[in-house]
């Protein structure tokens, strides 16, 4: 669950980095936000059921408790984003936070495609 005080930024991180990144913050105990998806892929008979990123390049996390050269300094992090109103983001992922807590099956949806304007 997303903690409703501090100032949530987000980490841009670099490719397939997000949750060593999401780790990291974790062992530093810096509340950290990845919101997660379950992905089930069949290959003949096998079956693999995997975490990925809702969001996939990006891992929120609280500035407040950490310097942004301590971010950089885990080598996952290619752009620090700072939203213009640190409430709503955090309102936001804490409605996102409820809905994977509440339905497993909520998948991704890719509405239109790139270049056109729906």
């Amino acid at each position: 669950m997303v903690p409703a005080v501090g100032s949530w930024a987000v980490a841009r991180t670099k490719s397939r980095c997000e949750k060593l990144l999401a780790d990291f913050f974790a062992e530093r105990s810096i509340p950290a936000f990845l919101p997660l998806l379950r992905k089930r892929r069949v290959y003949g008979r096998h079956v693999r059921v995997s975490q990925v990123p809702l969001f996939p390049g990006y891992v929120f996390f609280d500035r407040d408790l950490i310097s942004n050269p301590d971010v950089f300094a885990s080598r996952k992090v290619a752009q620090i984003l700072v939203p213009a109103d640190s409430a709503e983001l955090t309102r936001e992922l804490g409605q996102i936070a409820r809905a994977l807590n509440c339905d497993e099956s909520l998948r991704e949806a890719v509405y239109g495609q790139v270049g056109r304007i729906m």
